[in-house]
């Protein structure tokens, strides 16, 4: 019994190919007005939707081993020679910093458009008139149009627009935030169309940048990155692509150039300090020859040249740890900065301090991977945080150990100097005018060797930043032949429309049908009894005798009470008593 019943109850749920038929048939208005409303749908859709176009463009990202040996070349190339990962571009690329330079160098304050019956199109990059905000910053946008040859009227809303008095072209407008100064390039929009102008702050138009720029590697293997951006003006898409990808370009030059630009202002602060006493040394030397000329003066003992030896060589040790000390002293002057991120190494120097390296190096990945970081994540993210507590406690590690080198260098001069003396003691026996003519030989020595080997540096650092390479080139730049039409697809517009309107009258019609609960078919009865079905006779409505077969002997309906009595005969053959019940 119960699997009957199941059986039963699944079968009320089948669909009769033939009866849903007739269904569809009964309702053909549906279907018709489904099709009117979605082929109308469409049409409106390809005429009123503006056209979409996308722009791509084509840049080379040098990866991280791709400028691996070119600081062996050219000297001072160390200074400048990135490591840089393709990932972490892309990251810089979608950055907020760098899409508000390319906004600020688009410099597109105010967009202009105009309106039609059909559509509204933006004005790029040429527009009938212009609007220049005199005093403030211009805010929101506004509608406007020239009724008459000098005059202008200009309102908030489209519908304000006509009740709006007209304004004299020499007339300024004034709003909360500024006074806009209103001309016009275009006579031909006297009496013409209405107008729309807005204004774009330079963050804004950054954030819109950021959501509106898609960025795709072209393949797994290479570094090549495709630029791409979608929108209703083409010539504005490769305004943005172009900007973009020079303005990249120019930032990976200034972040390279970061370490020679310190290293040239610490040798120019250098080298101020001792051209002074350079020349000042010259000068004693110089009155110093021209007084004692006739009597030339030299050491001639052997004794003594050995100890001025032995002076010259501390000294020319004493240059160097000079360096040294400033440099150390240089480097904790440029830690108290707050934007300080880079720093040159001790070797570019002359000497070598491994440990100070190394924190230089460790502090200045911090810096980089924080800058990164910063460009995907909120500022306020744990992350941050966290890398910003670890770039603190490497600044003050780095701080401490130049300073407990500058004092360890200091008391290394002292020591010098104290030696110096007793060397310079021990020739006291020369006379007085070699003794002198030898100090004042000896210190010019010293700044000028330090003066050159300074120049020499700079020099270098000179060479590196000009020689440094862009980290992207450019293969292929935005332009016309680069456009591609979007939409709208007119065809898979009115496929769509077809579609629904086909798929809705039909699915409210396989509705109609599954929720009816009466009898249409014999084939109902089959399906809810195993009673068999002896005939059937339609329905008629509006009869004027109730007895059909005398007023028609040959319709359907009277033959079906023909077949109708000759299936009972046959059913009570041969049976005495017979009863038929009807209801």
């Amino acid at each position: 019994m119960a699997s009957t019943s199941k059986n039963n109850t699944n079968s009320n749920f089948q669909i009769d190919p033939k009866i849903l038929f007739f269904y569809i048939l009964r309702y053909w208005y549906l279907i018709v007005i489904g099709l009117t409303c979605g082929v109308i749908y469409a049409y409106y859709q390809v005429r009123y939707t503006p056209a979409t176009y996308t722009v791509n463009s084509r840049m080379l990202v040098k990866d991280e081993h791709s400028s691996w040996g070119q600081e062996y070349f050219l000297p001072g190339m160390e200074l400048v020679s990135g490591r840089n990962r393709l990932i972490n571009e892309i990251g810089v690329i979608r950055s907020y910093p760098l899409m508000e330079k390319v906004a600020k160098e688009l410099d597109r304050k105010v967009h202009y458009f105009k309106i039609g019956n059909i559509k509204t199109t933006e004005m790029y990059s040429y527009s009938d008139f212009e609007v220049v905000a005199l005093e403030g910053v211009g805010k929101g946008g506004y509608f406007i149009d020239f009724p008459e040859p000098g005059f202008y009227r200009i309102a908030k809303t489209q519908e304000n627009l006509s009740e709006a008095s007209p304004r004299s072209l020499k007339e300024h407008y004034q709003t909360q935030s500024a006074t806009l100064k209103i001309s016009v390039r275009n006579n031909e929009i006297f009496g013409g169309s209405d107008f729309r102008f807005k204004f774009m702050a330079v963050d804004a138009l950054a954030r819109s940048l950021q959501s509106s720029i898609q960025i795709d590697v072209e393949n797994q293997e290479s570094s090549i990155l495709i630029l791409s951006h979608k929108g209703q003006t083409p010539q504005k898409s490769i305004d943005y692509l172009n900007t973009l990808m020079k303005t990249y370009i120019q930032w990976g030059r200034e972040q390279n150039n970061e370490i020679a630009n310190n290293t040239i202002e610490f040798v120019d602060g250098q080298l101020k300090k001792i051209a002074d006493s350079l020349v000042r040394t010259e000068y004693y030397l110089e009155n110093f020859q021209k007084s004692n000329f006739q009597q030339r003066i030299y050491p001639n003992e052997e004794g003594s040249n050995n100890n001025v030896e032995i002076v010259l060589k501390l000294e020319d040790e004493l240059s160097q740890r000079l360096i040294q000390k400033e440099y150390y002293l240089a480097l904790l002057k440029a830690l108290e900065k707050e934007d300080f991120n880079s720093f040159p190494s001790s070797a570019v120097f002359g000497f070598s301090d491994p440990n100070l390296d190394l924190l230089i190096l460790a502090f200045q990945e911090g810096i980089a991977e924080l800058r990164d970081m910063e460009f995907r994540l909120k500022e306020n993210s744990s992350l941050v945080e966290q890398l910003e507590s670890k770039n603190e406690s490497n600044r003050y590690r780095l701080k401490s150990f130049a300073e407990s080198s500058a004092a360890s260098l200091n008391e290394l001069v002292k020591q010098l100097k104290g030696k110096i003396e007793r060397e310079e003691g021990r020739v006291m026996k020369i006379p007085h005018e070699q003794r002198k003519y030898l100090t004042l030989r000896r210190e010019n020595k010293l700044l000028s060797d330090l003066y050159t080997y300074l120049l020499n540096k700079r020099s270098e650092a000179g060479i590196a930043e000009a020689s440094n390479v862009a980290k992207a080139q450019i293969l292929d730049f935005a332009n016309a032949y680069r456009v591609v039409y979007v939409g709208p697809d007119s065809s898979s517009i009115y496929t769509l429309g077809i579609f629904a309107g086909l798929a809705v009258p039909i699915g409210l019609i396989l509705f109609f049908y599954l929720v009816n609960t009466k009898i249409v078919d014999p084939s109902d009865l089959e399906r809810l009894t195993a009673i068999p079905i002896l005939g059937s006779i339609m329905y008629k409505k509006g009869l004027e005798n109730n007895i059909l077969v005398s007023d028609s002997l040959k319709s359907v309906t009277a033959e079906a009470f023909r077949n109708l009595r000759t299936k009972l005969n046959f059913m009570v053959v041969n049976k005495q008593c017979t009863k038929v019940l009807v209801t």
